[in-house]
C-alpha cells in the first residue's frame, strides 16, 4: 500500500479522483516515490485534455534572448521530460507552454523575471498564475559570470524554482527530516509526503549538490508523476483480469 503522511488535510484521494482521467476504474495503491507537495496548490485542470501551464517573461528587455531560451530548454529538458511519461497518453500530459513575453500584469501562467537579488517564487504552485513577477531568477550571479559557470547557474536555479511552480516545498521542511540535515526549514510548508526523505531532491537544501546541480533526482521524477498523473500508480483490476484480487 502506498505509504503516505499528510498533516491537516486528508488530501491523497481528491488528488487521484480529480487527476485521473477515467475514475470507473477499481485500484490498489503501489508505492511511489518522495516530494514534499502543497496539494491546495497543485495545478488542476477543467479540461484534462489540455493540462498546460502558460509561461511567459515580465520585463522581458531585462533579460536576454539568449539566457530566455536558456530557462526555457532548462525547464523542459527537467521537469517537462519528467512529466512526459510514455504511460500517459499525450492529449493528459503536464507540460510548460508559451514562454513569450506577458501580454499583460495579470495573464494568465506563469510570470518570470530574471533581475532578482535572490532566485524565489512568490507563491506555490497554481497560486502563481497570473501573479506579476511571480518565478525571480538572477541571470547575473557574480559568482557565475563566466561562460564556463552561467549555464550551471541558471540551471541549478531553474529547475529549483520549477519545482515550486509545480507544487513542491522544500524537502527538508519535513517533519520526517533526519537530524543530520541541519538546515532550517525555509517558506511554505507541505501538506503531502509520500514515501521517503530524499536527500538528493533539487528541492533539499541539505543535498549536497547546490539544487542538485539542476538535475533531478529519481525520486523528484516519480514524485512528481505521483502527484500529476496518479493512475500510475493504481494496479488496476477490469473484469477481464478475473476481478479484484
Amino acid at each position: 500500500m502506498v505509504s503516505v503522511m499528510t498533516k491537516n488535510l486528508a488530501v491523497l484521494p481528491f488528488l487521484l479522483l480529480s487527476a485521473c482521467p477515467d475514475e470507473s476504474i477499481c485500484a490498489q495503491f503501489v508505492e511511489p516515490d518522495p516530494l514534499f507537495a502543497l496539494s491546495p496548490a497543485v495545478w488542476q485542470w477543467q479540461n484534462l485534455q489540455d493540462r498546460t501551464i502558460p509561461v511567459c517573461w515580465d520585463q522581458p528587455s531585462t533579460v536576454s534572448s539568449d539566457d530566455q531560451a536558456l530557462v526555457r530548454r532548462i525547464v523542459e529538458a527537467s521537469w517537462n521530460v519528467a512529466l512526459d511519461h510514455e504511460s500517459v497518453s499525450s492529449m493528459f500530459r503536464v507540460r510548460f507552454v508559451g514562454w513569450g513575453p506577458c501580454v499583460s500584469g495579470d495573464a494568465p501562467g506563469v510570470h518570470i523575471v530574471g533581475w532578482a537579488l535572490n532566485p524565489s517564487v512568490s507563491a506555490i504552485g497554481a497560486r502563481l498564475d497570473g501573479k506579476q513577477a511571480g518565478v525571480r531568477l538572477n541571470m547575473a550571479l557574480e559568482a557565475c559570470e563566466d561562460v564556463a559557470t552561467h549555464e550551471f547557474c541558471v540551471r541549478s536555479q531553474t529547475v529549483h524554482e520549477f519545482g515550486h511552480v509545480l507544487g513542491f516545498v522544500h524537502e527538508q521542511n519535513r517533519p520526517d527530516t533526519p537530524s543530520y540535515c541541519d538546515e532550517e526549514p525555509a517558506g511554505t510548508d507541505g501538506d503531502l509526503m509520500v514515501g521517503p526523505w530524499d536527500l538528493d531532491s533539487v528541492m533539499n537544501y541539505c543535498n549536497p549538490l547546490w539544487s542538485g546541480h539542476g538535475h533531478l533526482s529519481d525520486g523528484d521524477i516519480e514524485g512528481a508523476r505521483f502527484v500529476y498523473y496518479p493512475w500510475l500508480y493504481e494496479r488496476v483490476f477490469c473484469p477481464t483480469d478475473g476481478g479484484a484480487p
